[in-house]
């Protein structure tokens, strides 16, 4: 069901390079993201508040919510 889109997507990557300057790229990426929500530890509370909210919503994710309703740390 998802193989054609996904391999277009992948096609449309080409061939990319993860070199030195990608990686200075993506460090600062997430340095900023940090930054822009009051550090690391509130990132991280935000990451497993999103996640709780998915594992809530009716379906069969909500199903394998921990005991006590909350994330692993």
């Amino acid at each position: 069901m998802f193989d054609a889109p996904i391999r277009s997507w992948w096609d449309d990557l080409g061939t990319p390079v993860f070199d030195a300057d990608s990686k200075r790229a993506l460090v600062a990426g997430a340095e900023a993201l940090e930054a822009s929500v009051g550090g690391r530890d509130a990132l991280i509370r935000r990451r497993n508040e999103a996640l709780l909210a998915v594992l809530r919503a009716p379906g069969p994710l909500s199903a394998r919510l921990p005991r006590d309703g909350r994330a692993p740390d």
